[in-house]
């Protein structure tokens, strides 16, 4: 039997998925108010992450936004009433947790991909967006290496925002304090799973925070952790392409089965990576659903 592998059509048609996604958002987004003051996840977050996609869409050449100066004044709008919610601290206002650490550090973390993307594509029309959010980010910097956390899961958050900011602005200090964290050791246990043994915080923080700090402080160790609490959310794959979540210690444990298409672009790029045709199975079967959020 051959095993499962990611090809090239299979690439083509994810990706086409994700910027139709991107470009329905972004239609969305022009023609809607800007208030992110209700936004569930807090306006910090909102406002960062509209940015980013609306950065990203800008950038994609396969984008119907691609080039668009909409696009840009409008990402350049989030970007200052980012700046508007930055407290002297150098954290944010608004959300559940007001001026936390690793609540400013999940706004952090879209913020530096867009100054890796700006920076990337050499694009000078991008040039205001990157300078608001440069001073952002410079503020935020002393906060995030004096902060704590609230849960595991923060620890790593953080960490991705650490070596985010040193990636932006090169600091031995960030770097360091990342790796004090990373010190304590990864809550994963022998079966794979972390220790909220929750899909939610696994796709959603744990597995893209520990996969960008591998990438950013060349830490391969990091990917293989990813690799098996991949290996191991295998086995909770139901028939439906849903995630069993019943042993969670979070809030997902009440929720009804966890989606599979968060875990798309985790399990294609380790699938691609080792060669692994039961990771590229898993990849496949989140693809083909819906995408949920185009800018992950």
């Amino acid at each position: 039997m051959t095993p499962d592998r990611i090809d090239t059509d299979q690439t083509d048609t994810f990706v086409a998925d994700v910027i139709a996604a991107a470009d329905a958002e972004a239609a969305r987004l022009l023609q809607s108010p800007t208030d992110v003051s209700t936004a569930p996840l807090g306006p910090h977050r909102e406002s960062m992450r509209r940015a980013k996609l609306l950065t990203a869409v800008f950038l994609e050449e396969g984008s119907a936004f691609a080039g668009s100066p909409a696009v840009v004044e409008l990402a350049e709008t989030y970007a200052r009433i980012l700046h508007d919610l930055q407290s002297p601290t150098g954290l944010f206002l608004g959300g559940d947790n007001v001026e936390s650490p690793p609540d400013t550090g999940f706004t952090i973390n879209d913020l530096g991909d867009i100054l890796e993307l700006a920076r990337r594509s050499g694009d000078t029309r991008l040039d205001r967006v990157a300078e608001v959010l440069g001073g952002i980010a410079d503020r935020a910097a002393t906060a995030l290496l004096a902060g704590g956390v609230h849960t595991p899961n923060h620890r790593w958050e953080l960490s991705a925002a650490l070596v985010r900011l040193h990636r932006h602005r090169p600091d031995p200090r960030l770097e360091a304090r990342a790796r004090e964290w990373l010190a304590e050791g990864v809550d994963i246990d022998a079966d794979g799973l972390y220790s909220e043994r929750s899909a939610n915080y696994a796709v959603y923080v744990s597995n893209p925070s520990l996969l960008v700090i591998s990438d950013v402080l060349d830490l391969p160790e990091l990917r293989d952790v990813v690799a098996r609490n991949l290996e191991s959310t295998l086995g909770l794959i139901h028939p439906d392409g849903s995630v069993e979540t019943v042993h969670s210690r979070r809030q997902d444990q009440r929720e009804p089965r966890f989606p599979l298409a968060p875990y798309a672009l985790h399990y294609r790029r380790l699938a691609l990576e080792t060669g692994r045709g039961d990771l590229a199975w898993a990849a496949r079967v989140a693809a083909s659903a819906a995408v949920i959020d185009p800018q992950t």
